[in-house]
Protein backbone atom coordinates (compact mmCIF):
# COMPACT_ATOMS: atom_id res chain seq x y z
CA UNK A 1 0.00 0.00 0.00
CA UNK A 2 1.09 3.67 -0.53
CA UNK A 3 1.34 5.33 2.65
CA UNK A 4 3.31 8.70 1.36
CA UNK A 5 2.59 8.85 -2.16
CA UNK A 6 5.30 11.16 -3.16
CA UNK A 7 8.23 12.40 -0.31
CA UNK A 8 9.23 11.85 2.70
CA UNK A 9 9.97 15.34 4.15
CA UNK A 10 12.62 16.57 6.92
CA UNK A 11 13.25 19.91 7.76
CA UNK A 12 16.48 21.69 9.28
CA UNK A 13 16.61 22.42 12.73
CA UNK A 14 16.62 26.07 11.91
CA UNK A 15 12.77 25.29 11.01
CA UNK A 16 13.89 27.63 7.25
CA UNK A 17 11.65 24.27 5.94
CA UNK A 18 14.58 23.49 2.96
CA UNK A 19 12.85 20.86 1.80
CA UNK A 20 14.61 17.43 1.28
CA UNK A 21 13.20 14.73 -0.47
CA UNK A 22 13.76 11.00 -2.23
CA UNK A 23 10.92 10.29 -4.98
CA UNK A 24 9.39 7.24 -4.16
CA UNK A 25 7.80 5.35 -7.38
CA UNK A 26 5.64 3.14 -6.24
CA UNK A 27 5.04 0.25 -8.30
CA UNK A 28 1.88 0.94 -9.27
CA UNK A 29 0.08 -1.60 -11.82
CA UNK A 30 -2.91 -0.81 -13.46
CA UNK A 31 -5.61 -3.05 -13.79
CA UNK A 32 -7.16 -1.33 -16.94
CA UNK A 33 -5.33 0.81 -19.31
CA UNK A 34 -7.86 3.05 -20.96
CA UNK A 35 -6.66 5.80 -22.84
CA UNK A 36 -6.55 9.15 -20.52
CA UNK A 37 -7.31 12.76 -21.46
CA UNK A 38 -6.52 15.47 -19.17
CA UNK A 39 -7.63 18.46 -20.39
CA UNK A 40 -6.51 21.65 -18.39
CA UNK A 41 -8.38 24.89 -18.83
CA UNK A 42 -6.22 27.74 -18.01
CA UNK A 43 -7.94 30.39 -15.97
CA UNK A 44 -11.76 28.92 -15.70
CA UNK A 45 -13.67 29.75 -12.73
CA UNK A 46 -15.84 27.10 -10.93
CA UNK A 47 -19.64 27.54 -12.27
CA UNK A 48 -21.00 29.40 -8.81
CA UNK A 49 -18.40 31.94 -9.59
CA UNK A 50 -19.33 32.44 -13.12
CA UNK A 51 -23.38 33.12 -11.89
CA UNK A 52 -22.05 35.66 -9.30
CA UNK A 53 -19.40 37.52 -10.56
CA UNK A 54 -20.10 37.35 -14.73
CA UNK A 55 -23.56 37.35 -14.72
CA UNK A 56 -23.30 33.67 -16.61
CA UNK A 57 -25.54 30.84 -15.48
CA UNK A 58 -23.78 27.75 -16.85
CA UNK A 59 -26.77 25.78 -17.32
CA UNK A 60 -26.22 24.96 -21.13
CA UNK A 61 -22.89 23.87 -20.03
CA UNK A 62 -23.65 21.85 -16.88
CA UNK A 63 -26.83 19.96 -18.73
CA UNK A 64 -24.20 18.71 -21.57
CA UNK A 65 -21.92 17.64 -19.11
CA UNK A 66 -24.66 15.52 -17.12
CA UNK A 67 -25.82 14.38 -20.42
CA UNK A 68 -22.27 12.77 -21.19
CA UNK A 69 -21.83 11.64 -17.90
CA UNK A 70 -19.62 13.69 -16.42
CA UNK A 71 -19.11 13.92 -12.19
CA UNK A 72 -18.45 17.71 -12.06
CA UNK A 73 -16.69 18.47 -8.03
CA UNK A 74 -18.67 21.68 -7.16
CA UNK A 75 -16.63 22.39 -4.19
CA UNK A 76 -12.86 21.92 -6.09
CA UNK A 77 -10.25 24.48 -5.48
CA UNK A 78 -6.89 25.47 -6.54
CA UNK A 79 -3.86 24.35 -4.50
CA UNK A 80 -1.78 27.51 -4.82
CA UNK A 81 -4.48 29.87 -7.13
CA UNK A 82 -0.67 29.86 -9.96
CA UNK A 83 -0.40 27.79 -12.88
CA UNK A 84 3.02 26.50 -12.12
CA UNK A 85 2.64 25.47 -8.30
CA UNK A 86 -1.03 23.90 -9.36
CA UNK A 87 0.36 21.65 -12.37
CA UNK A 88 3.38 20.45 -10.11
CA UNK A 89 0.85 19.82 -6.93
CA UNK A 90 -1.08 17.98 -9.84
CA UNK A 91 1.81 15.62 -11.39
CA UNK A 92 3.64 15.24 -8.32
CA UNK A 93 -0.17 14.38 -5.96
CA UNK A 94 1.49 16.26 -3.50
CA UNK A 95 1.26 20.03 -1.73
CA UNK A 96 5.25 21.24 -2.00
CA UNK A 97 4.43 24.04 -0.03
CA UNK A 98 2.67 24.28 3.42
CA UNK A 99 1.31 27.22 5.49
CA UNK A 100 4.65 29.31 6.24
CA UNK A 101 6.47 27.64 4.54
CA UNK A 102 9.37 30.10 2.85
CA UNK A 103 9.04 30.37 -1.24
CA UNK A 104 11.26 32.58 -2.31
CA UNK A 105 14.31 32.25 -0.58
CA UNK A 106 14.41 28.56 0.54
CA UNK A 107 12.31 26.47 -1.67
CA UNK A 108 12.77 28.46 -5.25
CA UNK A 109 14.20 25.37 -6.53
CA UNK A 110 11.05 23.79 -6.59
CA UNK A 111 9.73 25.52 -9.49
CA UNK A 112 13.05 26.29 -10.91
CA UNK A 113 13.86 22.70 -10.68
CA UNK A 114 10.58 21.24 -11.41
CA UNK A 115 10.73 19.00 -14.39
CA UNK A 116 6.63 17.41 -14.61
CA UNK A 117 8.23 14.50 -16.92
CA UNK A 118 10.37 13.04 -13.96
CA UNK A 119 6.81 13.70 -11.79
CA UNK A 120 5.05 10.92 -9.95
CA UNK A 121 2.15 11.16 -12.24
CA UNK A 122 4.22 10.34 -15.76
CA UNK A 123 6.30 7.97 -14.31
CA UNK A 124 3.39 5.87 -12.90
CA UNK A 125 2.39 6.29 -16.60
CA UNK A 126 5.02 5.75 -18.38
CA UNK A 127 5.60 2.60 -15.68
CA UNK A 128 2.57 1.63 -17.09
CA UNK A 129 3.23 1.68 -21.06
CA UNK A 130 1.55 4.86 -21.37
CA UNK A 131 2.73 6.94 -24.59
CA UNK A 132 2.23 10.66 -23.42
CA UNK A 133 1.02 13.10 -25.48
CA UNK A 134 1.58 16.77 -23.91
CA UNK A 135 0.33 20.51 -25.42
CA UNK A 136 1.66 22.42 -22.80
CA UNK A 137 4.49 25.01 -22.40
CA UNK A 138 5.04 23.85 -18.84
CA UNK A 139 5.69 20.26 -19.94
CA UNK A 140 8.97 20.61 -22.48
CA UNK A 141 10.59 17.59 -24.41
CA UNK A 142 14.05 19.35 -25.21
CA UNK A 143 16.19 17.45 -22.98
CA UNK A 144 13.84 14.09 -23.50
CA UNK A 145 15.26 10.87 -24.84
CA UNK A 146 11.86 9.06 -24.04
CA UNK A 147 10.27 8.32 -27.27
CA UNK A 148 6.82 7.37 -25.39
CA UNK A 149 6.97 10.96 -24.74
CA UNK A 150 5.60 13.48 -27.09
CA UNK A 151 5.45 17.85 -26.67
CA UNK A 152 3.86 20.35 -28.99
CA UNK A 153 4.06 23.78 -28.05
CA UNK A 154 1.33 26.83 -27.69
CA UNK A 155 3.10 30.25 -29.86
CA UNK A 156 3.88 33.09 -27.55
CA UNK A 157 2.03 35.73 -27.87
CA UNK A 158 3.31 38.74 -29.93
CA UNK A 159 0.51 41.46 -29.07
CA UNK A 160 2.57 43.93 -27.14
CA UNK A 161 5.32 44.00 -30.17
CA UNK A 162 2.02 44.31 -32.82
CA UNK A 163 0.95 46.94 -30.93
CA UNK A 164 4.18 48.95 -30.92
CA UNK A 165 4.88 48.42 -34.64
CA UNK A 166 1.46 49.64 -35.63
CA UNK A 167 2.45 52.78 -33.96
CA UNK A 168 5.52 53.06 -36.53
CA UNK A 169 5.14 53.09 -40.40
CA UNK A 170 4.26 49.51 -40.57
CA UNK A 171 1.11 50.48 -40.08
CA UNK A 172 0.59 51.40 -43.76
CA UNK A 173 1.53 47.90 -44.46
CA UNK A 174 -1.43 46.91 -42.19
CA UNK A 175 -3.83 49.07 -43.70
CA UNK A 176 -3.46 47.68 -47.01
CA UNK A 177 -2.34 44.36 -46.18
CA UNK A 178 -5.07 42.93 -48.45
CA UNK A 179 -3.27 44.44 -51.59
CA UNK A 180 0.23 43.49 -50.75
CA UNK A 181 1.06 40.08 -51.51
CA UNK A 182 4.13 40.01 -49.16
CA UNK A 183 2.32 41.13 -46.08
CA UNK A 184 2.02 36.65 -44.95
CA UNK A 185 5.45 36.28 -45.43
CA UNK A 186 6.27 39.52 -43.93
CA UNK A 187 4.76 38.77 -41.25
CA UNK A 188 5.74 34.86 -40.71
CA UNK A 189 9.72 36.20 -40.96
CA UNK A 190 8.73 38.24 -38.49
CA UNK A 191 6.87 35.55 -36.29
CA UNK A 192 3.86 37.88 -35.67
CA UNK A 193 1.25 35.71 -36.74
CA UNK A 194 0.27 35.07 -33.31
CA UNK A 195 0.02 38.67 -32.65
CA UNK A 196 -3.15 38.42 -34.65
CA UNK A 197 -4.22 35.08 -34.13
CA UNK A 198 -2.99 33.37 -30.83
CA UNK A 199 -6.10 30.58 -29.78
CA UNK A 200 -5.90 27.16 -28.85
CA UNK A 201 -6.70 24.91 -31.74
CA UNK A 202 -9.34 22.59 -31.57
CA UNK A 203 -8.86 19.47 -29.29
CA UNK A 204 -9.67 17.48 -32.86
CA UNK A 205 -7.01 19.16 -34.20
CA UNK A 206 -3.95 18.75 -31.38
CA UNK A 207 -5.12 14.92 -31.21
CA UNK A 208 -5.02 15.01 -34.91
CA UNK A 209 -1.57 15.90 -35.19
CA UNK A 210 -0.24 13.65 -32.09
CA UNK A 211 -1.75 10.98 -33.80
CA UNK A 212 -0.83 11.67 -37.62
CA UNK A 213 2.22 13.95 -37.63
CA UNK A 214 3.92 12.33 -34.30
CA UNK A 215 2.26 9.08 -35.49
CA UNK A 216 1.63 7.99 -31.99
CA UNK A 217 -2.33 6.42 -32.82
CA UNK A 218 0.19 3.48 -34.39
CA UNK A 219 1.52 2.76 -31.61
CA UNK A 220 -0.66 0.00 -29.40
CA UNK A 221 -0.08 1.47 -26.27
CA UNK A 222 -2.39 3.11 -23.99
CA UNK A 223 -2.46 6.93 -24.78
CA UNK A 224 -2.21 9.67 -21.91
CA UNK A 225 -3.09 13.19 -23.61
CA UNK A 226 -2.54 16.42 -21.63
CA UNK A 227 -3.79 19.47 -23.56
CA UNK A 228 -3.56 22.85 -21.68
CA UNK A 229 -6.08 25.02 -23.17
CA UNK A 230 -5.29 28.91 -22.93
CA UNK A 231 -8.07 30.12 -24.83
CA UNK A 232 -10.09 30.94 -21.27
CA UNK A 233 -7.10 32.79 -20.12
CA UNK A 234 -6.76 36.27 -20.52
CA UNK A 235 -6.15 37.82 -23.38
CA UNK A 236 -8.61 36.60 -25.07
CA UNK A 237 -8.43 35.42 -29.29
CA UNK A 238 -11.68 33.42 -29.90
CA UNK A 239 -15.29 34.16 -30.26
CA UNK A 240 -18.11 31.88 -28.78
CA UNK A 241 -18.23 29.65 -32.21
CA UNK A 242 -14.01 29.47 -31.75
CA UNK A 243 -13.02 31.83 -35.01
CA UNK A 244 -10.96 33.93 -33.98
CA UNK A 245 -11.80 37.70 -32.65
CA UNK A 246 -11.03 40.51 -35.17
CA UNK A 247 -10.06 42.76 -32.76
CA UNK A 248 -7.56 41.40 -29.59
CA UNK A 249 -6.98 42.90 -26.44
CA UNK A 250 -3.94 42.68 -24.89
CA UNK A 251 -5.89 43.07 -21.48
CA UNK A 252 -6.51 39.77 -19.90
CA UNK A 253 -8.53 40.57 -16.90
CA UNK A 254 -11.81 38.59 -17.13
CA UNK A 255 -13.67 41.45 -15.05
CA UNK A 256 -13.11 43.98 -17.70
CA UNK A 257 -13.16 41.41 -20.60
CA UNK A 258 -16.13 40.08 -19.37
CA UNK A 259 -17.71 39.07 -22.89
CA UNK A 260 -14.56 38.07 -24.18
CA UNK A 261 -14.61 35.32 -20.87
CA UNK A 262 -17.29 34.18 -21.54
CA UNK A 263 -17.11 33.64 -25.38
CA UNK A 264 -14.59 31.97 -24.69
CA UNK A 265 -16.05 29.50 -22.28
CA UNK A 266 -18.92 29.08 -25.03
CA UNK A 267 -16.38 28.06 -27.67
CA UNK A 268 -14.92 25.51 -24.42
CA UNK A 269 -18.74 23.82 -24.74
CA UNK A 270 -18.32 24.22 -28.57
CA UNK A 271 -15.18 22.62 -28.96
CA UNK A 272 -15.68 19.84 -26.40
CA UNK A 273 -19.11 18.55 -28.02
CA UNK A 274 -17.46 17.65 -31.03
CA UNK A 275 -14.08 16.26 -29.09
CA UNK A 276 -16.43 13.45 -27.77
CA UNK A 277 -17.98 12.69 -30.69
CA UNK A 278 -14.17 11.06 -31.94
CA UNK A 279 -12.61 10.07 -28.79
CA UNK A 280 -13.11 6.13 -27.47
CA UNK A 281 -15.62 6.25 -25.09
CA UNK A 282 -14.13 4.41 -22.55
CA UNK A 283 -11.51 6.46 -21.90
CA UNK A 284 -11.29 8.15 -18.87
CA UNK A 285 -11.34 12.40 -19.55
CA UNK A 286 -10.58 15.26 -16.58
CA UNK A 287 -11.60 18.43 -17.34
CA UNK A 288 -10.03 21.55 -14.98
CA UNK A 289 -8.73 24.37 -14.64
CA UNK A 290 -5.35 25.44 -12.54
CA UNK A 291 -6.93 28.31 -11.16
CA UNK A 292 -9.78 31.07 -12.06
CA UNK A 293 -9.66 34.35 -13.04
CA UNK A 294 -7.22 36.67 -11.06
CA UNK A 295 -9.89 39.24 -9.97
CA UNK A 296 -7.67 42.11 -7.81
CA UNK A 297 -4.00 40.79 -8.04
CA UNK A 298 -3.50 41.13 -4.16
CA UNK A 299 0.22 41.08 -3.64
CA UNK A 300 -0.03 40.66 -0.17
CA UNK A 301 -1.69 38.81 2.23
CA UNK A 302 -3.80 41.42 4.13
CA UNK A 303 -4.58 42.79 0.58
CA UNK A 304 -6.57 39.00 -0.36
CA UNK A 305 -10.20 39.92 -0.11
CA UNK A 306 -12.69 37.18 0.07
CA UNK A 307 -13.77 37.85 -3.46
CA UNK A 308 -9.93 37.53 -5.24
CA UNK A 309 -10.24 33.85 -3.00
CA UNK A 310 -14.03 32.88 -4.60
CA UNK A 311 -12.42 34.01 -7.93
CA UNK A 312 -8.65 32.59 -7.74
CA UNK A 313 -8.99 29.22 -6.42
CA UNK A 314 -12.62 28.27 -6.60
CA UNK A 315 -12.09 25.80 -9.66
CA UNK A 316 -13.91 23.74 -12.55
CA UNK A 317 -13.92 20.37 -12.22
CA UNK A 318 -14.96 17.23 -13.90
CA UNK A 319 -14.48 13.32 -14.79
CA UNK A 320 -15.54 11.04 -16.54
CA UNK A 321 -15.00 7.60 -15.77
CA UNK A 322 -15.83 3.38 -15.92
CA UNK A 323 -18.40 2.70 -12.86
CA UNK A 324 -15.94 1.34 -11.36
CA UNK A 325 -14.58 4.86 -10.14
CA UNK A 326 -18.06 6.04 -8.71
CA UNK A 327 -17.73 5.21 -4.69
CA UNK A 328 -14.12 7.14 -4.84
CA UNK A 329 -15.77 10.74 -6.20
CA UNK A 330 -16.16 13.60 -3.96
CA UNK A 331 -17.26 17.54 -4.30
CA UNK A 332 -13.82 18.46 -3.56
CA UNK A 333 -12.15 16.04 -6.59
CA UNK A 334 -9.09 17.91 -8.16
CA UNK A 335 -5.81 19.25 -8.20
CA UNK A 336 -3.50 16.82 -5.47
CA UNK A 337 -6.25 14.29 -6.00
CA UNK A 338 -6.88 14.23 -9.31
CA UNK A 339 -4.29 11.56 -10.20
CA UNK A 340 -4.56 9.62 -6.89
CA UNK A 341 -8.26 9.14 -7.20
CA UNK A 342 -7.53 7.60 -10.92
CA UNK A 343 -4.53 5.40 -10.40
CA UNK A 344 -6.94 4.26 -7.15
CA UNK A 345 -9.72 3.26 -9.69
CA UNK A 346 -7.59 1.70 -11.76
CA UNK A 347 -5.33 -0.43 -9.42
CA UNK A 348 -5.60 -2.52 -6.82
CA UNK A 349 -3.23 0.35 -4.42
CA UNK A 350 -4.41 1.46 -1.19
CA UNK A 351 -3.79 5.02 -2.06
CA UNK A 352 -4.97 7.66 0.34
CA UNK A 353 -6.77 10.77 -0.86
CA UNK A 354 -5.54 13.81 0.84
CA UNK A 355 -7.32 16.73 2.90
CA UNK A 356 -7.70 19.30 -0.13
CA UNK A 357 -6.26 22.86 0.61
CA UNK A 358 -5.29 26.07 -0.35
CA UNK A 359 -2.36 28.51 -0.10
CA UNK A 360 -1.58 31.93 -0.68
CA UNK A 361 1.72 32.68 -2.19
CA UNK A 362 3.23 36.33 -1.78
CA UNK A 363 3.15 38.25 -5.11
CA UNK A 364 5.10 41.35 -3.25
CA UNK A 365 8.92 40.60 -2.95
CA UNK A 366 9.24 41.50 -0.06
CA UNK A 367 7.16 38.94 1.53
CA UNK A 368 8.00 35.42 1.58
CA UNK A 369 5.64 33.47 3.33
CA UNK A 370 2.83 30.70 2.03
CA UNK A 371 -0.08 31.42 4.00
CA UNK A 372 -3.20 28.81 4.24
CA UNK A 373 -6.39 29.49 3.16
CA UNK A 374 -8.78 26.81 2.82
CA UNK A 375 -10.99 28.22 5.52
CA UNK A 376 -11.68 30.90 3.83
CA UNK A 377 -12.96 29.64 0.46
CA UNK A 378 -16.47 29.61 0.70
CA UNK A 379 -19.14 27.02 -1.24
Amino acid sequence: PITNFLYDYFESNENTNKVMYEKNFENVIFNEKPDIYFILYDGLASLDTLNKYYDYKAEPLKKFLFQNKFFVAEKASSSYGTTNLSLATIFEAEYLLEDGDSYKINNRHILKDFDALQSEVFQILLNNEYTIASYSNYVTCQDNETKEVNCLYRKTSKQIIYELLLQTPFQIIENNRENLPFYNPLIELLNLKCAISCGDQSLIALKNKFDNELEIEQVNNPKFYFFHMKNTHGPFFVDENCEPLENISSISDAIEKQDEYIDSILCLQKDLEEFLKVINEDSIIILQSDHGPHFLYSRTYSDLTDNEIQNRYRIFSSVKSKKVCEKYKKPNFGQVNTFRFIFKCLSDESIQLKDTKSFYVPIDPRFDKVVEITKRLNY
